[in-house]
């Protein structure tokens, strides 16, 4: 990874309020270049992710400075309050 990247990306790490704010005040879906990811901010956008799932996967959303375990994984995956949620897969 070159040093301009990491360190754009080491900053969105350290802060990522900024594009948060971004996200919520553009219309549309907005796009981090550090990540190659679409930052879905609004109940509007998540509902058009989900439901064009031919155009958005989440697969290789979560890239963690450390794997977390099976275990730590299957239990994210179970969904949180009996509701399913997105962790690094898609579904049928």
């Amino acid at each position: 990874m070159d040093r301009e990247l990491h360190a754009r990306l080491d900053d969105l790490q350290c802060d990522p309020y900024p594009h948060y704010t971004r996200a919520r005040q553009t219309e549309g879906l907005t796009h981090l270049a550090e990540l190659d990811a679409w930052l879905v901010a609004r109940d509007a956008d998540v509902r058009e992710v989900l439901r064009r799932p031919e155009d958005f996967s989440s697969s290789p959303a979560l890239r963690p400075d450390v794997l977390p375990a099976p275990a730590a994984l299957a239990v994210l995956g179970g969904g949180f309050g009996g509701r399913p949620v997105v962790v690094t897969a898609d579904g049928a």
